[in-house]
């Protein structure tokens, strides 16, 4: 069994200072999108460090956070159009091996969730 410590990209501020080896030391992290496009510049580096050393290990797993996107703002189509594109160019930036795409069926139906997956492919 494998347990993923989440929320580390929301607690970054934490992390850097006396939490961050803890943190770091942890084996599995699991990240959300939707708080990790928003790093703080100043801590940016770091983050994305610790990232890159977890997705090479393949003890990364990388959530869409749509979830969370649609709930903060009610978003539209359109802005879940470009939310998904933004996703997909941090995937690949990346080159994150363990992502979860984005089940929206019950917002945007089966056919646009459907397509968001092919996508993300």
């Amino acid at each position: 069994m494998r347990l993923y410590l989440s929320t580390f990209e929301s607690g970054y501020q934490k992390m850097i200072s006396k939490d961050f080896d803890f943190i770091y030391s942890s084996k599995y992290i699991l990240m959300s999108y939707f708080y990790s496009r928003r790093l703080s510049k100043k801590y940016e580096k770091e983050c994305l460090k610790l990232l890159n050393g977890k997705n090479k290990d393949n003890n990364l797993i990388l959530d869409s956070g749509a979830f969370s996107f649609m709930n903060g703002k009610g978003s539209t189509e359109k802005e879940m159009d470009q939310y998904v594109n933004d996703y997909i160019d941090f995937i690949n930036k990346w080159k994150i091996k363990r992502f979860i795409e984005c089940d929206i069926d019950a917002l945007f139906g089966y056919k646009k969730a459907l397509y968001y997956r092919n996508l993300i492919k």
